[in-house]
């Protein structure tokens, strides 16, 4: 009996070590992951809050709502005296490596766009140096329109499926 009570404390003891030793490794694990995420969703909200905003000639409304906790989504929308540019983004992934370029191209955009060129150039310019800041396999496709300040709108697609759309019957 003193054997097998001997046994049942060895047992008990090792069963714990085992369970303490897997707690530890997976505790670790589960809070670097959810520190990660919370990084990068606090990313998100930061580079793509919602939109409300009113010119003379648009009123814009927008909001990215991620279909997990964090996305490489992006609607952003900014009005400047000499226009607006507007702009849809998808890119690939999740997560850290996702939020940061879809910093990366919000910032490309709007620097671009203020220095005023033309959405082909800002696009062009944009696919030059956006594939040394990312892994290969990531990508972002865009949809973008800019008003050029003398009454007409650009709109350009980068792998984007079209955000307009144009009814010839009803000239809508």
């Amino acid at each position: 009996m003193v054997l097998d009570a001997m046994g049942i404390l060895v047992a008990t003891f090792v069963g714990y070590r085992f369970f303490m030793s897997f707690i530890s490794i997976e505790g670790v694990e589960q809070i670097r992951a959810h520190t990660e995420l919370e990084l990068a969703h606090g990313i998100q909200r930061t580079l793509v809050p919602h939109i409300e905003c009113t010119t003379d000639s648009v009123e814009v409304y927008g909001l990215s709502m991620p279909s997990e906790q964090v996305g490489g989504d992006l609607v952003d929308f900014v009005a400047t005296e000499v226009g607006w540019l507007g702009c849809l983004a998808d890119v690939s992934g999740h997560g850290i490596k996702a939020g940061v370029l879809m910093g990366n191209l919000k910032t490309a955009l709007r620097l671009e766009f203020a220095e005023g060129h033309s959405l082909p150039v800002i696009l062009d310019r944009i696919n030059r140096v956006l594939p040394a800041v990312k892994d290969a396999e990531m990508y972002a496709t865009v949809a973008a329109m800019r008003s050029t300040g003398a009454g007409l709108i650009e709109y350009s697609l980068a792998g984007h499926v079209p955000i307009l759309r144009y009814r010839a019957k009803k000239g809508s």
